[in-house]
């Protein structure tokens, strides 16, 4: 089994998710820098050319198959067509916990002289608490004896809890400081409020507590909630929500100017790594997140502040109101976080 992710053979993304490109654009990077081989890399088209417009690789093996399902099929068998009765290391850039599984384990005569890695992002709450996943689970890492990697403290101790007998490795979340890339746009935040911004599936979940009539009271915040498709209107001058679906270079312009970003305290958001908050310490935007799960790691930098509970957040938007606090108070603290996440340091990505 590899140690190092320079000694893989073979990288793939049986899911394609277009929010893991930087991501996968820096463990393919690290790999290939690291390795004389030319490592081939199967993802769907459209991966393919995100990546390239960060990183010039020239061993792409893709799909056009545009649905999940028969982008999952897709990208198995071209691994399968690379690897049958061979013996390479391969990894798994992200898994699902039903349909890779399967195919990995019908197809065990065929790819059972190989060594796997698996990087697991989102993957916690569902193998750990739904059990048919957790069969599926245990049965390919004990055909496999796969080497898994979580990306959180706290989804190490979690995944060892349960799999004990599993062979795991902690790759603390690289930051991406060295490949972000994007045009600003300084018109998506106006104004001279204390801008707190709700991105992602955390609109979603903050979406009720945000918009309860008469919870946004502080004169001095501004909080902007990006809900895609909702039919919310700016019914204040403290709420602003972003019902489209933000541009790439809009996203990332909003972290570079945003004070805060806010974090759901939600055992879903906890149990996973959190590519916000990876790009907000890449972009060395301040946080408002609960203490536990990936988050915890931070506590110690001072990249912005962290609460227990719903009530203990209303006190730190009075305290963050009244001081008009600016994301410049936490500069120092992202040099640390950032040293602290950079994949340079992390011996499984390089040979350092």
């Amino acid at each position: 089994m590899p140690k190092k992710l320079s000694d893989i053979d073979l990288v793939l993304d049986p899911i394609n998710t277009t929010g893991h490109v930087y991501f996968n654009t820096l463990i393919l990077k690290s790999i290939t820098t690291s390795n004389t081989k030319n490592i081939p890399f199967i993802c769907k088209a459209a991966q393919k050319q995100q990546i390239e417009e960060i990183y010039k690789h020239n061993n792409f093996k893709t799909t056009e198959k545009q649905t999940f399902l028969l982008g999952s099929f897709s990208i198995f068998f071209k691994m399968l067509f690379k690897s049958i009765f061979k013996k390479k290391n391969i990894l798994l850039l992200t898994i699902d916990n039903t349909i890779f599984p399967i195919l990995l384990i019908l197809f065990y005569p065929f790819l059972f002289r190989n060594n796997f890695s698996i990087i697991l992002h989102n993957n916690l709450q569902t193998i750990t608490k739904v059990k048919s996943k957790r069969v599926l689970h245990k049965i390919v890492n004990r055909l496999y004896k796969p080497n898994i990697i979580v990306l959180t403290k706290y989804m190490f101790t979690a995944y060892k809890d349960v799999f004990s007998l599993s062979k795991v490795q902690l790759l603390p979340h690289p930051n991406y400081k060295e490949l972000i890339r994007f045009n600003l746009k300084p018109q998506v935040l106006k104004g001279e409020k204390v801008k707190i911004v709700v991105l992602g599936r955390q609109a979603k979940l903050l979406e009720k507590l945000l918009l309860t009539p008469g919870f946004s009271k502080w004169n001095n915040i501004e909080f902007v909630i990006s809900l895609p498709g909702s039919n919310h209107k700016n019914y204040s001058d403290t709420i602003t929500i972003i019902n489209k679906k933000l541009s790439f270079d809009e996203y990332y312009s909003i972290l570079s100017l945003a004070n805060f970003c806010l974090f759901a305290n939600d055992s879903s958001v906890i149990e996973r790594a959190s590519g916000i908050l990876i790009d907000c310490v890449s972009l060395e935007c301040p946080v408002l997140s609960p203490i536990d799960g990936h988050f915890k790691e931070y506590k110690d930098f001072n990249i912005g502040f962290q609460y227990k509970d719903y009530k203990e957040l209303v006190s730190l938007f009075n305290l963050i109101s009244e001081k008009k606090t600016s994301r410049l108070n936490f500069k120092n603290g992202f040099i640390k976080a950032q040293q602290y996440s950079n994949p340079v340091n992390n011996s499984i990505i390089t040979d350092v």
